[in-house]
């Protein structure tokens, strides 16, 4: 597997984790921009600019990406998390008190972000990244139990059984609605002022609400899975045992799709479909079990690494460009700023997707042949190392 020193010689990187970070990160900028970063309301849709091809844009990034990457992005974290943990106690040191300092900081650049972009992920990795320090100790048989009691929408399956669906959902909607004193300004009114002031006291509180209702604890469950691959020296051993976990996970993938098929025949003999909202976060769950194996072993070879190195770059810059992306495209798309969510269609969005990540390719290679970090990493570690010898 591909690894890098550190400065100091202590602590090695994997470069193919870094490369398979810069795609999950892609395609949560996808997902955002076909939603116009929250500017167009959900379920609504702009007039097919492209026909057609704005139809297959949109069932592409809802097939392969939506939810996939974020949970993708959290698998990763929960391993970057056993990473940094386990090098502090190759040096003798716990580092529980200081990631929890850490977690804190990051939640300071959630804030920031989302002032900008009310629906910021940030937050819930802050929440969950307390969790993976509380569970540090425990034995790794207990942590894959609990990442699979998580994976498994434990409330929505409960739902679905009892016939009781929807009842959490809709007192978390309750909730949700009572911390909202007055509307977003989002589309109503062009002033930045407003809208980051609304952000400012509801949009924390209104995403992790929002947020319980199911991604919460799927993304809980991959960052234990990360914790996990990380203990067990996954991405650190032999590219072959990727292999032969991506080819169990596109079997599983293959399975469920194959199950799924038959919830769409049975729904549309009742000419309605609606899949089970924990059947849904399964089919994405699978997915990313057969996708993060399969694009580690692709870039672990050399050659395939050493021709996409710009994405290592950009892998090792992730929160500087998650930030920036929140903040540029939001200025873009929302009225207190360009507001071009009504000018769009699918497949303008999902190019101007693109274009945003090259330029961020060119500037995060180019940053870091000078530095050795990305602008906010450098600020982060910086602060995190306060007080520390």
């Amino acid at each position: 597997m591909n690894t890098l020193p550190d400065h100091n010689g202590s602590q090695k990187r994997i470069h193919s984790i870094d490369a398979v970070r810069a795609l999950a990160l892609l395609g949560i900028l996808l997902v955002h921009c076909g939603c116009c970063f929250g500017a167009l309301p959900q379920g609504v849709e702009n007039e097919c600019v492209w026909g057609g091809v704005d139809r297959c844009v949109s069932l592409l990034i809802h097939c392969f990406m939506s939810g996939r990457a974020r949970l993708a992005f959290s698998f990763l974290f929960g391993l970057s998390f056993f990473l940094q943990m386990d090098h502090a106690a190759a040096k003798g040191i716990d580092f529980r008190k200081r990631f929890c300092w850490r977690l804190l900081l990051l939640l300071g650049f959630s804030f920031f972000h989302n002032l900008f972009y009310p629906h910021d992920i940030l937050t819930d990795f802050v929440f969950c990244g307390f969790i993976l320090v509380l569970v540090w100790k425990l034995k790794t048989w207990a942590i894959v139990a609990f990442s699979l009691v998580c994976l498994s929408s434990p409330v929505s399956l409960w739902e679905y059984c009892s016939g009781n669906e929807g009842v959490f959902s809709a007192w978390c909607s309750s909730v949700r609605d009572s911390l909202t004193i007055y509307p977003s300004p989002s589309l109503a009114d062009p002033s930045l002022a407003e809208h980051m002031k609304w952000n400012a006291v509801h949009a924390q509180m209104m995403t992790l609400f929002v947020d319980l209702q199911g991604s919460l604890f799927a993304i809980l469950g991959m960052f234990l899975l990360g914790m996990t691959a990380g203990r067990l020296r996954i991405f650190e051993g032999n590219p072959r045992l990727l292999l032969r976990i991506a080819a169990c996970g596109f079997v599983l993938w293959a399975a469920a799709c194959l199950f799924h098929i038959g919830f769409v025949r049975d729904s549309l003999r009742n000419s309605e479909f609606r899949s089970p909202e924990w059947w849904s976060w399964w089919l994405r769950e699978i997915w990313v079990f057969f996708f993060i194996p399969m694009t580690a072993w692709i870039f672990s070879h050399e050659a395939v690494l050493k021709r996409c190195s710009c994405l290592t770059a950009i892998g090792r810059c992730t929160l500087s460009c998650y930030i920036t992306q929140g903040i540029a495209l939001s200025w873009f798309f929302y009225d207190w700023g360009l507001g071009m969510h009504s000018r769009m269609g699918a497949t303008d969005r999902f190019l101007i997707g693109l274009a945003v990540y090259a330029v961020q390719l060119a500037a995060c290679t180019l940053w870091l042949r000078h530095f050795k970090y990305g602008p906010l990493e450098g600020v982060w570690r910086r602060l995190t190392r306060i007080g520390m010898k």
